[in-house]
C-alpha cells in the first residue's frame, strides 16, 4: 500500500458519514410526518378526525395543547411558544379490537394504547405527526398487529390530506 494513512483516513471518514446518515435516517423513521399547505387548520383537523373514525380509530379525547399552554404566556415570558405555533392539538385515538389483539400477544405494548395524532399549524402550513408504534414492537409477537395499526392510521392521515 502506497498511502496507508490517507486510505485509513478516507475509510474512517466514509464509515463516519455512513454511520451518521444511518443514525439520522433511523431517527426520522420513528415519526411519521405529513405537511399540507392550508390557511384553514379547522378543515384539516376535521378531515383527519373524520378519517380516523372512518377507519375505526375512534377519537376518544381531543386536547388543545396550544390553548392550555397559552395560560402560561405571562409566566414563561420570552420562553413561551418560541416556534410561534398558531395551533397545537392532539387527537387521542383507539380501536378496542386492536387493543385486545395487542393484549393477546404482548401486554407490555398496551403502553402504546391509546394512540395519538398531533396536529400543528404555523404560517399556513399544517403538520400532522404520528409516533410509529412499530419502533417499539420490533421483537414482539404483536408486531404484525402493530404494523397493521400503524398502516391504518397513516393511511387515514394520507386520505385526509389528499
Amino acid at each position: 500500500m502506497k498511502y496507508p494513512i490517507k486510505n485509513l483516513f478516507a475509510l474512517t471518514l466514509l464509515l463516519t458519514l455512513a454511520f451518521t446518515s444511518t443514525q439520522a435516517a433511523s431517527k426520522d423513521k420513528g415519526i411519521y410526518k405529513k405537511t399540507t399547505e392550508t390557511s384553514d387548520f379547522q378543515s384539516v383537523y376535521k378531515r383527519v378526525y373524520d378519517s380516523m373514525e372512518k377507519n375505526r380509530f375512534f377519537v376518544i379525547e381531543e386536547l388543545n395543547v396550544g390553548e392550555f399552554i397559552g395560560r402560561f404566556k405571562e409566566r414563561w415570558g420570552d420562553d413561551y411558544n418560541r416556534n410561534q405555533l398558531e395551533e397545537f392539538r392532539i387527537m387521542i385515538v383507539c380501536n378496542s379490537w386492536y387493543a385486545n389483539q395487542v393484549s393477546n400477544h404482548d401486554t407490555d405494548l398496551l403502553a402504546l394504547c391509546p394512540m395519538r395524532v398531533t396536529l400543528l399549524h404555523k404560517q399556513e402550513m399544517t403538520t400532522i405527526l404520528f409516533a410509529r408504534p412499530t419502533v417499539f414492537a420490533k421483537d414482539s409477537k404483536a408486531l404484525p398487529v402493530i404494523q397493521e395499526i400503524e398502516e391504518t392510521i397513516i393511511n387515514a392521515i394520507e386520505d385526509a390530506v389528499k
